[in-house]
């Protein structure tokens, strides 16, 4: 019999791609709410994000609830400084509270693991990143005669904290030679910010567009089509976005901090940003339908086989 395991954020895509089955009826289930999570018989809650909303008081008070039921903790550390945010303060002491709290931590790479031991005193279990792309997206484009790629693109979107909007517009200058970059941002994004980006990067040839959040399919054209996608980032630990772009088969540079060398990024030089951009095209992902097929089957055994072990351990 199958544990009884809810995730939040249940909707999110990187859960969706974890492979797993989830039941409309637990997806609904308010994760802060203890006795509605008993009332469904939930034995673990897996938490991935989402919960920077809460006060250091308010968590602990939700983690004692949770032992004081017998409800088991997995917590997946995807961020250990948070990318929304420019204070880290209180976000690390929640993070200390759940990493301190959880039956068992996860991460998605070495080097976060090493930095959780570092920090913490906690071994994380290392499970990857899924793909983010659906397979069934990866399944029609493998069937397909491969696509012209052209230029670099910086999805600066909403403009987060963390973006480093200098090091765009140097990128955006570097990447002349080899076809220009195109920048999108996002609408509702700060508008000083935003249009000193869009300054910046058109006084260095850039393209930029200023509009809604793409769609999916959008989305995946423009990563797809790219030579390169950059992530210009001041602070981060994982991304999806890189994900995606190997799902595509186009090559990522980022920064050489966190884990984007261990999700597969070329890691940017910041005194050779057109040589980094040469070295990162030169070194495509090696990413193959079959390969992300695979990997997802073995996260979700590996999900399963943490979660029966606690369920065994609590009964």
């Amino acid at each position: 019999m199958e544990p009884v395991v809810l995730h939040h954020p249940s909707d999110h895509l990187f859960v969706r791609h974890l492979g797993l089955t989830h039941s409309p009826a637990l997806a609904a289930t308010p994760v802060w709410d203890v006795d509605a999570m008993v009332a469904l018989g939930i034995q673990v809650v897996h938490v991935h994000f989402g919960f920077e909303h809460l006060t250091p008081d308010e968590l602990r008070a939700w983690l004692d609830r949770l032992r004081d039921v017998g409800i088991a903790l997995v917590h997946t550390v995807h961020d250990i400084d948070n990318p929304h945010l420019e204070d880290q303060g209180a976000y690390h002491r929640l993070g200390a509270h759940l990493v301190e709290a959880a039956a068992v931590v996860m991460t998605l790479t070495p080097t976060a693991a090493r930095e959780i031991r570092s920090r913490y005193q906690r071994e994380a279990l290392v499970v990857p990143h899924p793909h983010v792309v659906p397979l069934e997206e990866l399944a029609r484009r493998a069937r397909r005669l491969p696509v012209a790629r052209h230029g670099v693109y910086a999805h600066a979107a909403t403009l987060r904290p963390n973006l480093d909007v200098e090091l765009i517009g140097r990128l955006a200058g570097a990447a002349r030679a080899i076809g220009g970059m195109h920048v999108h941002i996002r609408h509702g994004a700060p508008a000083t910010v935003r249009q000193r980006l869009a300054d910046l990067v058109t006084s260095a040839g850039a393209t930029v567009d200023v509009g809604p959040r793409p769609d999916d399919g959008e989305l995946w054209r423009r990563l797809g089509t790219a030579a390169l996608v950059v992530l210009p980032y001041r602070w981060g630990t994982h991304s999806g976005l890189l994900e995606a772009a190997h799902d595509l088969g186009t090559p990522t540079l980022a920064p050489a901090f966190g884990g984007y060398g261990d999700q597969g990024a070329s890691l940017l030089d910041t005194e050779d940003l057109a040589g980094s951009m040469r070295r990162a095209i030169d070194a495509p992902p090696a990413t193959t339908l079959a390969e992300r097929r695979r990997r997802r089957r073995s996260i979700a055994a590996v999900h399963r086989y943490v979660y029966h072990q606690l369920v065994r351990t609590v009964a």
